[in-house]
């Protein structure tokens, strides 16, 4: 798919994985091109469309155009499955949040 090198990589979901290049995380699609600029301290694969990532010590979500779907105030995030939910923890409990589909 490419010729570049990265430091870490996750699996392709949704024509895109998560790549690790120069410290920061970004997108690249299925041609090897960068669909979403490395600038996140941390990403997961997408799923239904959305993707989990870090900025700094906080985790928010962005659509396959790399805008924010929801706001850098979490602990952490996670997509439990290719469903639309994302779990989210708040302080010391946790709270699902169910996004429409972006495919």
């Amino acid at each position: 798919v490419t010729k570049d090198t990265f430091e870490d990589a996750r699996l392709f979901y949704s024509d895109y994985a998560a790549v690790k290049k120069g410290g920061k995380w970004g997108f690249i699609d299925d041609a090897g091109k960068t669909a979403i600029e490395f600038k996140y301290d941390e990403a997961a694969s997408f799923a239904s469309g959305i993707a989990t990532v870090k900025r700094g010590d906080q985790w928010g979500c962005v659509d396959k155009n790399g805008k924010v779907i929801l706001e850098f105030d979490y602990q952490d995030a996670r997509i439990t499955a290719d469903n639309g939910v994302v779990v989210l923890k708040v302080g010391k409990a946790y709270r699902f949040v169910k996004f429409i589909k972006f495919d």
